[in-house]
């Protein structure tokens, strides 16, 4: 029979689904509800109940005769159970109790000891040096998550509970998973953004359930108090030692760190084992989901079982069900760390399982919004979280869309290729690829577009290519993980046959590395945005879900609620066509300064220097980029630079040749290019003497502009901004002056306002600097200060240097605070001129409106 005479089969009820959909919709509720609306608490647990008897009641009176129509209201009041329970779940889940290890923490760290039992696999990361200029090398850390029990500052000890994350610096510990520990360290609250762009590290941890941090100095602070007994957090860490050791162990050292890493996250679920080159190369081509353990993996396991009990063994189907269920549940909630993906492939799989034990249909819609119930009833803050939302968004999709296309486009294809009775192995064959082909890029296509606008909005990046890379990529990362799997059981069964299984596993696993990492130096492998507003989000996925209600009622023809449920064709795209508008709308604004306004942010790096400025026509300039600690600034300033809408970059300067106003330069750089680059004159000059900075000049990209000097009385422009260089003189650069005291000293002004940037001159320079003052041959006047040398007081020349510029808001970028500055500059200067600090507040941004005012945002202050 022809696939064009075949009728589709009907869509089977899903009656999970409505009340998945609503306890979700509570548990938002919940989220988003005011502090003080206790009352809806108590609410929540009542309706329940209220509304469970309510169903009840209904559907008895319609069993006896009522109109067929009214059978809509049991599922309301189920719905409505289900909303109330979500609240209800969540507010449980939300509520800190007393004595909780979170009331312990501060706004600084506290230097304290607990004691607790270790929860997860403690994880060392050797030494890397992010910064390269830093002047030593930093020492490995090992990371893990402890139960709290004991607060042991005290004597006697005090109970208290809650999850910890906590990093030890050196030699990793002599602990395991399970273990009781006591820790000395400094206790701390999770960090949230600093700067424009950044991660909110403290939501991510407050979604798992995680309010408190220690970092423990040394390994020495680290005390094992027992290594007995039989937890089954020590076991169940045992087991996935052992698992490890069988994958990883056997050949490690030729398979190298990426490599290894690369196995242990994407077939053990250890994410934190992959390389920053790995993650990279991997969120490059839009892959990240295949190194994380997700749905596919337990498919692929599942699936192979079940093809080696039916296929190989022959065993009945109740037979290979019933070992698939052993091999799942195996897998993933024991081997793999548990996640939102691995538990729902997990329960989706077990009930697939005993569908075919009870002899059911398979419904996967249904077990879909049963892992919804069940992974959300257990922890309700999933819902928040990126790996749940885009798991069961792609499920969805894989679910209800998927099908229709491919069916469309198998279809299509039988019109011009092979019989759909294909009566030869040629034509047989043809047809087998072409739609295994033509399935995998309805897959990837499919799933690549529904999934965009959430990627964007999570991660505020895109990979356009990522579909069609995934072609390539997809079967390679299905074969490892296949043969991860074999050589953990090879390992186990048969150990003569494991160094042969190793050896299948290392290459493979080698060339899957070697074709992600080509890929993703495709040019324009990602595009970096600001995340777009929720609401155009909540739009497209409104306008989907529509979608798909649309097409389940067209397929269940027979029920009655189809008539009501029934989305007109003309709806859906009368939504789309506005939906589209909007998001090209967004898309062209991107590269768009604010009409009419000037801004200048001045980053939160530590003890360093990185400051951006944003003319309103988009016309951009960066002020230095370093920082003396040991992280990657280039990531902080193109992260806040693409959040403010800037592509390019029109100059890049660089106020003086220390590495904390020049660390991250180059590396900003190649991401996002300057047309022009300016430094002082001495600096290319002196290079040859100085390596760190001879370094910095060969590390520049090769297709940076060339290096243009810039000197006092030197002017340039940004759109309405003009600029002009009152530091240093000629004269003062061959006078062999310190380097701080050569920094390049910028007076910017823009709608009336003056803004002076400093760099980090010193008594020099600012003597210099009065003088010049003092005889009317520059003007130091500003309304916004960017404090000399991070806010170091000189006494005498400080108070003079404030007292000439007279600044009616005072910035100082630095890593600690700065007392006796603020003291000076408001005996100075009076209590009424703010100084904000970095270290204080985060990334500091100054806005000059057309009309000349000035106003500041602090957007990254913190509790």
């Amino acid at each position: 029979m022809n696939d064009d005479a075949r009728p589709s089969a009907p869509a089977l009820p899903a009656p999970l689904l409505s009340p998945a959909a609503a306890f979700a919709v509570g548990i938002v509720i919940a989220a988003t509800a005011p502090a003080g609306a206790r009352w809806l608490v108590a609410a929540a647990y009542i309706a329940p109940v209220v509304a469970g008897v309510g169903a009840v009641v209904a559907d008895s009176a319609l069993r006896a005769g009522l109109r067929e129509s009214a059978r809509v209201l049991p599922a309301l009041l189920l719905a409505l159970a289900a909303a109330a329970a979500g609240y209800a779940r969540y507010t449980a889940a939300a509520d800190l109790p007393a004595d909780h290890v979170a009331h312990l923490t501060q706004r600084e760290p506290v230097l304290m000891r607990l004691a607790g039992r270790v929860v997860t696999a403690p994880q060392e990361s050797g030494p890397e040096k992010r910064n390269p200029y830093l002047p030593f090398d930093p020492p490995p850390r090992t990371r893990f998550l402890v139960e709290a029990t004991e607060l042991r500052n005290a004597d006697p000890p005090v109970a208290i509970r809650g999850l910890v994350r906590v990093a030890v610096e050196g030699e990793s510990p002599p602990i395991g998973m399970g273990d009781a520990v006591q820790l000395t360290g400094w206790l701390h609250r999770p960090i949230g953004p600093r700067n424009p762009g950044e991660t909110d590290w403290a939501r991510w941890s407050r979604l798992q359930h995680i309010y408190a941090g220690l970092t423990v100095e040394s390994v020495e602070h680290v005390v094992r108090l027992d290594a007995g007994g039989s937890s089954w957090r020590r076991l169940l860490g045992r087991a996935r030692a052992a698992v490890r050791a069988l994958l990883i162990e056997p050949g490690g050292e030729q398979g190298g760190e990426d490599v290894n890493g690369m196995l242990d996250a994407m077939v053990l679920g250890q994410r934190s084992s992959a390389t920053r080159a790995v993650d990279e190369a991997f969120l490059r081509t839009g892959a990240m989901h295949l190194l994380s353990v997700s749905g596919l993996h337990v498919g692929v396991l599942a699936g192979a079982g079940w093809c080696v009990s039916r296929r190989l063994l022959r065993r009945s189907r109740t037979s290979s069900a019933v070992s698939t269920i052993l091999l799942i549940g195996l897998y993933a909630f024991v081997v793999a760390e548990p996640n939102a993906p691995i538990l729902r492939a997990g329960v989706m799989g077990l009930l697939a399982c005993a569908a075919v034990l009870l002899r059911r249909p398979m419904n996967g819609l249904n077990w879909l919004a049963a892992a919804l119930l069940g992974v959300l009833a257990i922890d309700p803050f999933e819902l928040f979280r990126a790996g749940f939302q885009l798991s069961f968004l792609l499920m969805l999709v894989l679910i209800t869309i998927v099908p229709v296309v491919h069916r469309r486009l198998v279809r299509r294809g039988d019109k011009l290729g092979p019989p759909a009775d294909a009566d030869t192995l040629r034509s047989l064959v043809l047809r087998r690829a072409r739609e295994w082909t033509l399935g995998l890029l309805a897959v990837n296509a499919v799933c690549w577009l529904v999934a965009a606008p959430l990627t964007l909005w999570h991660f505020g990046r895109i990979a356009p290519w990522g579909a069609v890379q995934s072609l390539l990529i997809t079967p390679l990362s299905v074969l490892v993980i296949v043969l991860g799997f074999v050589a953990a059981l090879v390992g186990l069964i048969f150990p003569p046959l494991s160094a042969l299984a190793q050896e299948a596993l290392r290459s493979a696993s080698a060339g899957l590395l070697t074709v992600v990492q080509a890929l993703a130096e495709v040019p324009g492998a990602v595009i970096e945005t600001p995340p777009p507003p929720g609401w155009l989000t909540l739009w497209t996925y409104a306008l989907l879900a529509a979608g798909v209600v649309a097409l389940r009622t067209r397929a269940i023809r027979a029920a009655p609620q189809a008539r009501w449920t029934r989305i007109p064709l003309a709806a859906l795209i009368g939504g789309c066509v506005p939906l589209t508008a909007a998001w090209l709308a967004w898309s062209i604004g991107l590269g768009a300064g604010r009409d009419g306004e000037f801004r200048l942010a001045v980053l939160a790096v530590g003890d360093g220097s990185a400051t951006l400025l944003l003319a309103p026509g988009g016309e951009s300039l960066l002020y230095d980029a370093g920082t003396i600690h040991n992280f990657d600034v280039s990531r902080t300033v193109t992260a806040a630079a693409r959040n403010m809408g800037i592509r390019a970059f029109d100059r890049a300067l660089v106020s003086h040749a220390n590495f904390d106003h020049y660390s991250g330069v180059a590396a900003t750089l190649e991401k996002l290019p300057a047309r022009r680059l300016n430094l002082h004159a001495a600096i290319v000059a002196e290079a040859a003497d100085l390596p760190a900075v001879r370094a910095f000049l060969e590390s520049l990209p090769r297709d940076a502009p060339p290096i243009e000097p810039l000197g006092a009385g030197e002017r340039f422009t940004l759109g309405p901004a003009e600029f002009e260089v009152l530091w240093p003189t000629p004269e003062f650069l061959s006078g062999g002056a310190s380097e701080n005291d050569r920094s390049l000293v910028l007076l910017v002004r823009v709608h009336g306002a003056r803004i002076l940037l400093t760099g980090d001159i010193e008594r020099a320079a600012i003597r210099s600097l009065l003088d010049r003052h003092a005889a009317g041959r520059i003007d130091l006047a500003a309304d916004v200060l960017v404090a000399p040398h991070h806010g170091s007081v000189l006494p005498g020349d400080t108070q003079r240097f404030l007292a000439a510029v007279d600044p009616g808001l005072i910035v100082v970028s630095s890593g600690k605070p700065r007392a006796k500055f603020e003291a000076l500059a408001r005996e100075t200067l009076g209590d009424r001129r703010p100084v904000l600090l970095t270290d204080e507040v985060g990334a500091i941004i100054v806005r000059v409106t057309e009309a000349g005012r000035v106003v500041t945002e602090t957007l990254f202050a913190g509790e």
